[in-house]
């Protein structure tokens, strides 16, 4: 009998595409640079919703080819070249953080960091975690109950955490800035009052900088500084948008108190820290620091077009918040978010949305570290002029 050909009918795009994206039409990327997809269709889109590093970028792709050349994978057994160098350069941005641990994915570094703190904290069996950044949905995460854990305790608030966070506690799990919906800062002195819960309690404080990380916020990371975590976790912007690396670092002395300098055992990773991807994040390490420089200066560029749009449209648009290349819009409600995230793919732009934010009503931009002046002031354009044909149905030609 002749093999039956698979066709991507028989499969169905709800398993081809995440549920996320689900209402987006059946878009097949054939290549990418800087911040824009290039479809099969010939059509090109401005992906201001996925963030991170951006596509394409030369030299990182250079430093690929080369390290492929010469050793792609290695047995963990053994030690690399690129991972050392890999994890001093880590270490040198932030000091405190000198146990580095490469993963593959940022969820992977997320479960990671929990698992060290659960080594450290033997006995607890309690993880609480703040604000509603999905924490609950990774593989290792997601076999705590509720009876075991607190998910989602809002963020920014201070009531009620001493009581939260207990002798019980093993971990807590925070982003700098709340990126689930709404972007948004806590008040002055929240984090300090957070640190000081754990630190009386012996709780291991874990900053998920997975999204606010690595020059989003334009910074090296946002919690540095002003939250003192006792583990890093690091996403996916560590692979340059060429390879897929990730990473959590931790305080040297919880380190030696779950491992003793020995191996560690508590996460196993067959592809983790293999040469490649400790190559390339090396050399994106390098190319964020030049890209940084921008990022507070297009912060404050995003922030004045979107307040603008907010006060030319005040019956779509209720508030506008957000930081470095993360942003949030807030409309009056959810056919309103739905209309806009149609329109501006409609436009040529790509904004976020999840269907499991607490807002249903907000759509997110991420941009990529790559986004040029160009793509950026076209973005811009083509997101008023979604707001313009919601508002009078006429829309204008983007420069």
């Amino acid at each position: 009998m002749a093999k039956k050909e698979c066709e991507p009918a028989a499969v169905g795009p709800a398993l081809l595409r995440p549920a996320s994206l689900g209402g987006l039409p059946d878009l097949v990327v054939e290549r990418a640079h800087s911040a824009t997809l290039h479809l099969t269709s010939g059509a090109s889109l401005l992906d201001f919703s996925t963030g991170g590093f951006g596509y394409g970028h030369p030299e990182i792709r250079r430093t690929l080819s080369s390290q492929v050349h010469k050793l792609p994978l290695s047995s963990r057994v053994f030690f690399s070249e690129p991972l050392a160098a890999l994890c001093v350069e880590l270490a040198r941005r932030s000091p405190g953080h000198t146990a580095i641990y490469p993963c593959n994915t940022a969820d992977e570094a997320l479960d990671g960091a929990v698992k060290l703190a659960k080594g450290y904290s033997r006995g607890r069996s309690k993880i609480v975690t703040i604000g509603a950044a999905g924490h609950g949905r990774t593989l290792y995460l997601s076999q705590f109950s509720k009876t075991q854990s607190q998910f989602g305790h809002p963020f920014g608030v201070r009531d009620g955490l001493e009581a939260l966070i207990d002798d019980d506690t093993a971990a807590v799990i925070v982003e700098p800035l709340s990126t689930a919906g709404e972007v948004t800062s806590p008040p002055p002195a929240y984090f300090e009052t957070l640190r000081n819960i754990c630190t009386s309690s012996r709780a291991v404080l874990i900053a998920d900088e997975r999204v606010t990380g690595l020059g989003m916020t334009g910074t090296f990371c946002a919690s540095v500084g002003n939250l003192a975590p006792d583990v890093l976790v690091l996403g996916d912007t560590l692979g340059g948008g060429v390879f897929p690396c990730a990473a959590y670092m931790a305080r040297d002395q919880i380190n030696t108190a779950v491992y003793k300098r020995k191996d560690p055992v508590l996460h196993a990773t067959t592809t983790g820290a293999n040469p490649s991807a400790c190559a390339v994040a090396l050399s994106a390490l390098g190319q964020i620091e030049s890209l940084t420089d921008k990022v507070c200066s297009w912060g404050k560029v995003l922030g004045d077009h979107l307040n603008g749009m907010r006060y030319a449209a005040p019956d779509l648009i209720e508030h506008v918040s957000g930081k470095g290349l993360i942003w949030s819009i807030t409309l009056r409600d959810t056919s309103i978010a739905d209309a806009l995230h149609a329109g501006c793919l409609r436009q040529g732009v790509l904004l976020r949305r999840e269907a499991w934010w607490p807002q249903v009503n907000v759509v997110q931009l991420r941009l990529a570290l790559m986004t040029d002046e160009q793509e950026l002031l076209s973005g811009i354009w083509k997101i008023a002029n979604a707001f313009m044909e919601m508002l009078d149905g006429d829309g204008h030609e983007a420069p």
